[in-house]
């Protein structure tokens, strides 16, 4: 695959589909019919568009997870996104946590197993997703244990490092336990089950093209400073003795050297010289009585 020309996709956010159908986005993680609507009503947006069409889907919830291990998700109906709380009251109760015994009995994946059971039996080329399979083990940790985990790895380094490692277990016994469930591949490099169905139309599609951006390049000053700056004095090639006026005493390497200049002043610099340009432009030509105004103001 060519890498600096990548065909580019998207899909829709849950909360478009809310507001399109006019339903709250609770009712697309409960309801089946909302589901079904959203897809249907995104659908014709999607052709003109020129991407792939939705597929009918439990809305996108990254809270299965947490939920079998003890946190309480609460969804709300008025609520964007749904309420966590967390599992572990205190740094403590880390020595005490378990992982469940069945991932597909625990918190809240039977409910949803149960709505992608309805949802499948209604419209069969749904996706076969009950929410996002997994999270990183840092916010897995932060919403189990709440904002007491940020100060955790400076107050107690072992218990933190004990908890990454129970979330990064988790994590991954359950994506196994949900793929077998779903009847998905499992293993290094499965390809997750999208929430667009693949797009059959010969016609050809009119993308957006990623391209490879050019590196910025610095003033042509600033990347002389920055070269001095890394430098060495002797090259490590030239074997002939350096001059007595270039090498470095005791006393210089004692004394105090300059400020290195950064990209950052470079670029300050470049602003500031630009400003200074302009400005002793615009006052020569008023002081020679140019007609400038006419290259800024437009005629009537």
């Amino acid at each position: 695959m060519n890498r600096a020309s990548i065909a580019l996709s998207f899909g829709f956010a849950d909360s478009l589909a809310a507001e399109l159908i006019g339903r709250p986005i609770a009712d697309l993680h409960t309801d089946v019919d909302a589901m079904i609507e959203a897809a249907d009503v995104l659908a014709p947006l999607a052709d003109r568009l020129g991407v792939a069409r939705p597929r009918p889907h439990l809305a996108g919830l990254g809270y299965v997870h947490i939920s079998a291990l003890g946190a309480a998700v609460t969804i709300s109906p008025d609520a964007a996104e749904p309420f966590v709380t967390p599992a572990l009251r205190c740094p403590a109760d880390i020595d005490r946590l378990r992982e469940p015994d069945d991932y597909m009995t625990a918190g809240l994946v039977p409910a949803r197993l149960g709505l992608l059971e309805m949802l499948l039996g209604r419209r069969p080329d749904a996706a076969r997703i009950i929410g996002h399979e997994m999270q990183g083990p840092a916010t897995t940790a932060g919403l189990l244990l709440g904002p007491d985990f940020f100060t955790l790895p400076h107050d107690d380094p072992a218990r933190a490092r004990r908890l990454l490692d129970f979330c990064t277990r988790s994590a991954i016994r359950y994506a196994r336990a949900i793929a077998r469930r779903l009847g998905r591949p499992d293993g290094p490099g499965r390809v997750a089950e999208s929430r667009h169905r693949p797009r059959t139309d010969p016609r050809p599609r009119s993308r957006p093209l990623l391209t490879r951006r050019p590196r910025p390049q610095w003033p042509l000053c600033c990347r002389r400073m920055e070269i001095a700056r890394f430098r060495p004095r002797h090259s490590p090639r030239d074997q002939s003795p350096a001059p007595r006026s270039m090498t470095r005493s005791t006393s210089d390497e004692t004394a105090p050297q300059p400020p290195a200049v950064g990209p950052r002043r470079c670029r300050l610099i470049e602003i500031v010289g630009s400003c200074l340009l302009c400005t002793i432009v615009l006052g020569a030509m008023l002081r020679a009585q140019l007609p400038w105004n006419k290259w800024f103001v437009p005629e009537p």
